[in-house]
């Protein structure tokens, strides 16, 4: 996403790009470097599944149209802020997308991990920029969830989404030798005795979801951890008996067995 810097209109839908906000090339939509990472989405969005928008700090489709006589785009280093610390998924598509770019846009693209405050810290960092399209950010529905729940200190309507990247639902992982072997067992558990939850912040996606299942009865409590690599490890060393994520994310630990 970007940084608005005018009263433009925000679209009606942050679940797709919008329209023309990379119209100052001459590629189509499905051409655009912006889309050439993405991944196939699901045919179904459970309420816990998480979506990360590529956004930027200024509105490529305006800023670009009024400035081009003057400067080329872009002019120097376009700034990628990841809102999360290093390691996990949002960290991971930044490194390879911003890489992409490089080779597209002949200037570097350097990672900057700005944790913090489900994803707000970042945001703030990128709504400080200048609105020139020289910054961007990564979106998470985690920090989406925060700013519908009155925890955020900005408005949709100050930035600009450019994409969507990824999307893919979110599971409840625990570690391999854990003594719930279903689903089923988990939840039951938690009647009786709480259970800790490794989430990514106050305020998410994750922490909707817990409170959801709580009011069901259940005991869980969750446990926020901005570095994605804490809360994977949070499981695997005891410090939380459950953490919320997406497959993709935790894969190493799948494919070795770990979770």
């Amino acid at each position: 996403m970007m940084r608005r810097p005018g009263q433009t209109r925000v679209p009606p839908s942050i679940e797709r790009p919008a329209p023309g906000a990379l119209n100052h090339t001459s590629r189509t939509d499905e051409e655009t470097p912006m889309s050439a990472p993405k991944q196939s989405a699901r045919t179904h969005e459970p309420n816990s599944s998480r979506r990360t928008l590529l956004a930027a700090g200024g509105a490529l489709a305006l800023a670009h149209r009024l400035s081009w006589a003057q400067e080329k785009f872009p002019s120097r280093p376009i700034e990628f802020v990841v809102p999360w610390g290093a390691g996990g998924g949002a960290d991971q598509l930044a490194r390879r997308v911003g890489k992409l770019l490089e080779g597209e846009l002949n200037v570097s693209v350097p990672i900057l991990n700005i944790a913090g405050a489900t994803g707000n810290t970042g945001t703030a960092k990128l709504l400080s920029a200048a609105p020139d399209g020289h910054t961007m950010c990564v979106f998470i529905g985690d920090t989406l969830a925060s700013l519908a729940g009155g925890k955020g200190r900005w408005k949709l309507s100050d930035i600009t989404p450019l994409g969507v990247l990824i999307r893919q639902p979110s599971g409840l992982f625990v570690k391999t030798d854990a003594k719930w072997k279903n689903f089923a067992e988990l939840p039951a558990d938690a009647r009786t005795n709480e259970l800790k939850v490794g989430v990514t912040g106050f305020g998410s996606v994750d922490e909707i979801l817990i409170n959801q299942m709580n009011a069901k009865g259940h005991k869980f409590r969750v446990v926020p951890f901005a570095a994605p690599g804490e809360r994977y490890t949070s499981v695997l060393g005891g410090h939380a008996d459950v953490v919320i994520e997406q497959a993709g994310d935790v894969r190493s630990f799948l494919a070795n067995k770990q979770m």
